[in-house]
């Protein structure tokens, strides 16, 4: 007889343990992740930020080229002055930039060069 109200105790136990994770314990939560629109643009060419000035054989100067650019923080200003330099850049039909001039400040950083086409 003991060993039968152990059994019955065990089972009891165990179905006691199995139902309780059938019942709702914490309310579903739906996660919506921001969705991203990445803009590419295949037909242009990387333009090219070198310290090396090209050879002439093979690239033509075309006109030099300024940007300076203001932030709070030096590596959001460094950013936004390669940007205007590369578009600059890019306006005048450059596929290469000869940096001359780099200079930082606190917040202020300035970059300036001679803007190259390749010969074709």
């Amino acid at each position: 007889m003991l060993r039968f109200l152990l059994a019955i105790g065990v089972l009891g136990f165990g179905a006691a343990l199995l139902g309780s994770g059938c019942a709702p314990s914490l309310p579903k939560v739906t996660v919506t992740v921001p969705q991203v629109q990445i803009t590419v643009h295949p037909w242009e060419k990387p333009l090219k930020i070198v310290s090396k000035l090209p050879p002439t054989e093979r690239w033509q100067l075309i006109g030099r080229v300024r940007a300076i650019a203001k932030a709070d923080e030096f590596v959001d200003a460094a950013r936004m002055v390669q940007d205007r330099l590369r578009q600059r850049a890019r306006a005048l039909g450059a596929d290469v930039v000869k940096i001359d001039v780099a200079s930082a400040g606190t917040q202020i950083v300035q970059l300036s060069g001679r803007a190259y086409r390749a010969l074709r």
